[in-house]
């Protein structure tokens, strides 16, 4: 399992007023009227196989006073499924129990019990039992406002505090500060909630800080992510009569590529009386936003048919997938099963949200997208970008005018010996002396984009 290194260099759903508080409703879940059952399936389209594939799929199960009772989650690329059984006492969550289970014998693996603990119909801890177990400190104020929330390890090992403050009963922000050795981070990343509804992020922890800002409709669908003022993805959605949506499109703007990239997810929800909605893919919908000469719809295909093919570090990497566990701890696999994570480094991106992954044997650079925002969906195999198989060494620029070298999937360690000059052949080019010695070039680098990849050509 490998750890986030850090650069040193120069420089959808609708909430109730406790959002952070376990709530496994109906409306926390956005869904309205009696729904029973909830089945998804995702897809994408995979160059590599030249079809759309089936990302993954789950079933959600709710009681009949409309709690969640049962989660199941199939991944096409893991070996494994994951069910999550949530328990009930007085109206509220007492016990959650996450399964992981061998997909082919359907046996359990690995299990992971988390209890709520309540004192005067308050949540007061939630605890993590199994491997690195943990504990969730809730405090409150003379209003019964969740005003603190602490995380700590064994030993009472602080993880991290989270500090509340309202402006109104569904208006607040919540403060989020780090511990790295025993030291609390100086500056906080900032979430802030209007309606119960998460509408900003600000990251202050590295570097200058990062906005983003997020927009929904009158059902309470999330519709828009913007990230530092630009339009990252745009969700749109397909409802049925009772306004819970069945479709859902992801379309994502690639910075790398420019080009836009779609997520499908269909639903079918099953009511107390009838059911709406279908979990196959609608091929006259996709026809709408791609174009394809096929849109048949194909299993995924691993290439990978014997398990001892996990431990080899391929030459070639065609598709990248990173899974965080936990704090900036993460595990990489390629889609052919090859598990990368003792074979790579990994440094944050200047945008202090990204991470970028390199790959030595294959000389492959990737970019593993929102990797440190702390809503980034932890135990669920990200899709990395593929950002070059050829160049190992980037340099990129802030919104301040500094610039930054990354080498290898590391952080420059020559800053202080290296120099920049303008170019005399072309004046948006620039040499990079290492040394007094030209060494290399960053190329247009007065029309550069704040924090995208450039290699950096070698002279």
């Amino acid at each position: 399992m490998k750890k986030l290194i850090l650069i040193i260099t120069s420089i959808g759903l609708s909430f109730s007023v406790f959002s952070q508080l376990p709530d496994q409703s109906l409306s926390k879940n956005n869904l309205k009227s009696s729904v029973k059952q909830v089945k998804s399936n995702i897809y994408y389209y995979r160059s590599s196989q030249e079809a759309y594939v089936l990302s993954s799929k789950d079933k959600k199960t709710f009681s009949k006073d409309g709690m969640l009772v049962n989660h199941y989650s199939v991944m096409s690329i893991l070996k494994s499924d994951y069910e999550y059984n949530y328990e009930y006492k007085g109206g509220k969550i007492d016990r959650y129990i996450s399964k992981t289970i061998d997909a082919k014998s359907k046996k359990i693996s690995s299990e992971r019990i988390t209890d709520y603990v309540y004192k005067s119909g308050k949540l007061t801890e939630t605890q993590y039992r199994g491997v690195d177990p943990t504990t969730i400190k809730y405090e409150y104020n003379k209003d019964n406002q969740l005003i603190k929330e602490s995380k700590v390890g064994l030993g009472g090992k602080m993880i991290y505090e989270k500090e509340y403050e309202y402006t109104a009963v569904n208006n607040y922000s919540v403060t989020s500060y780090y511990y790295s050795k025993g030291i609390k981070s100086e500056k906080g990343d900032v979430y802030k909630y209007e309606n119960g509804r998460l509408v900003a992020t600000i990251f202050n922890s590295y570097g200058a800080p990062s906005k983003s800002t997020f927009s929904y409709n009158d059902n309470g669908d999330k519709i828009s992510y913007y990230y530092k003022g630009k339009l990252k993805t745009e969700y749109i959605y397909k409802y049925d009569k009772h306004n819970n949506w069945i479709v859902k499109i992801d379309k994502t703007f690639d910075t790398y590529k420019k080009d836009y990239s779609y997520t499908y997810t269909f639903r079918e929800i099953t009511y107390k009386k009838g059911s709406t909605g279908s979990v196959k893919l609608d091929k006259d919908l996709l026809k709408k936003y791609e174009k394809r000469n096929s849109y048949d719809v194909k299993p995924y295909i691993s290439a990978v048919s014997k398990y001892s093919q996990i431990l080899i570090n391929p030459s070639k990497v065609n598709e990248m997938y990173v899974l965080k566990t936990q704090g900036t701890k993460f595990k990489v696999k390629t889609d052919s099963g090859n598990y990368l994570t003792n074979h790579v480094t990994a440094v944050k991106h200047t945008n202090g949200i990204d991470m970028i992954v390199y790959h030595p044997k294959s000389n492959t650079t990737a970019l593993v997208k929102d990797f440190n925002d702390d809503l980034f969906k932890r135990d669920f195999w990200h899709k990395a970008e593929i950002i070059s198989s050829t160049d190992s060494v980037f340099w990129t620029i802030n919104e301040k005018g500094n610039w930054y070298i990354i080498n290898k999937g590391m952080g420059y360690d020559k800053y202080s010996e290296t120099k920049l000059k303008y170019s005399g052949d072309n004046p948006d080019d620039v040499i990079v002396y290492v040394n007094d010695v030209a060494t290399y070039k960053m190329k247009n680098y007065k029309n550069a984009i704040h924090h995208k990849l450039y290699p950096l050509i070698k002279i």
